[in-house]
């Protein structure tokens, strides 16, 4: 799916998209922040709070990479080809299999921001740039807090 930067998330009138990006997607780019790109990294790998949701079976590809990275990935004893894998060591995501959601800083509370997973790979890989907003908001997010995007969006 290819949605335009902060549009409306198509399932839910509280949030706006970020990163849902394509082949023919034209985006700025430009260096990550690096205390924000770390801070994402460890949002996309937290269980607890939880800011994934939406998982999915199979996963999604990164349409700007000429081939699939890591052809083979072992992942707890199963091998997936072609997969992006988030690791710090202990723990690992997929990218590319579920969503990302982050409170939207810039709206009244109970608004979101929905991102790929794949959104810490184009960010990294590609540079791509997201609005401010989605920066903002992931600096704001607490490691400590009792958010859980399944109970808010994944039911």
């Amino acid at each position: 799916m290819v949605w335009e930067d902060l549009s409306n998330y198509p399932y839910d009138p509280h949030a706006r998209v970020v990163g849902w990006l394509g082949m023919n997607s034209a985006f700025k780019t430009a260096v990550p922040p690096a205390a924000a790109l770390e801070k994402l990294s460890k949002m996309l790998l937290s269980e607890k709070p939880n800011f994934c949701f939406g998982q999915a079976r199979g996963f999604h590809h990164c349409e700007f990479c000429p081939d699939p990275p890591d052809p083979d990935v072992d992942i707890e004893g199963w091998f997936y080809h072609g997969t992006e894998v988030l690791s710090d060591g202990v723990s690992r995501r997929r990218l590319g299999s579920c969503r990302f959601l982050v409170r939207d800083i810039s709206k009244p509370s109970n608004h979101y921001l929905v991102a790929p997973s794949l959104i810490y790979h184009y960010v990294r890989e590609h540079r791509y740039c997201p609005p401010q907003v989605f920066w903002e908001s992931v600096m704001a997010e607490s490691l400590d807090s009792d958010f859980d995007a399944e109970r808010i969006f994944g039911g």
